[in-house]
């Protein structure tokens, strides 16, 4: 998909931060996706580009009160509207939340589990 660039492929893969930049401890339940850190332990996305300090971040997006498919997409709207809103961001925002509530599945399946019991199991399951 990505060719020979291997930088941009490393940029849609989710990467455990323990792994990334040095391997800091500090930050182990935390992983990232573009400029986006999922913070397991506080059950946000915080927004930050140019580090890995959760509580640093500028922007959080509190994940663990996504419900609905339409709260899925007024997030992404929302931080499509920002001045800071580039499509590299929106994308891995849009990303993370795949990764996070799997909403394919969700409609797919044909059943409706609350997304805040799936968004805990996937943590627990891959992140956690």
């Amino acid at each position: 998909m990505f060719g020979e660039n291997r930088e941009a492929a490393n940029a849609y893969q989710l990467v455990p931060i323990s792994e990334f930049r040095g391997g800091r401890e500090r930050y182990a339940h935390l992983h990232r996706w573009g400029p986006w850190l999922l913070d397991a332990e506080r059950i946000v996305l915080c927004r930050c580009p140019n580090h890995d300090d959760p509580l640093r971040a500028k922007y959080e997006v509190d994940i663990e009160r996504v419900e609905t498919a339409q709260d899925l997409l007024f997030w992404i709207s929302h931080i499509a509207e920002k001045a800071w809103g580039d499509a590299l961001t929106v994308g891995h925002l849009a990303i993370a939340m795949d990764a996070l509530f799997r909403p394919r599945t969700l409609l797919l399946d044909g059943q409706r589990p609350v997304a805040r019991d799936i968004l805990k199991l996937t943590i627990e399951r891959n992140w956690g």
